[in-house]
């Protein structure tokens, strides 16, 4: 059985996702409340999250809502498309 030395300082806790978006989103050159936009969640949320006091987790279903003003944003992004292509 072959054995792997781990990459980290056993030590060393990991890296709340916050921390790390707080150094990301600056090179993105967009605002917190752009990415909060962009990700679906509310800007509190995201602050929530920079300051590591909530947890991110990928399970969030989307409500009908979310999903009605997503199919709005795709209709009207094919429809700048379509005058771009005329």
């Amino acid at each position: 059985m072959t054995s792997y030395e781990p990459k980290r300082p056993i030590e060393r806790c990991p890296s709340h996702p916050g921390a790390l978006l707080d150094d990301i989103i600056p090179a993105t050159g967009k605002t917190k409340v752009e990415i909060a936009n962009l990700l679906g969640i509310s800007r509190q949320q995201l602050y929530d999250i920079i300051r590591e006091k909530k947890p991110v987790s990928g399970c969030r279903r989307p409500s009908w809502k979310d999903v009605r003003r997503r199919r709005r944003d795709l209709a009207q992004d094919a429809g700048r498309l379509r005058c771009l292509a005329c």
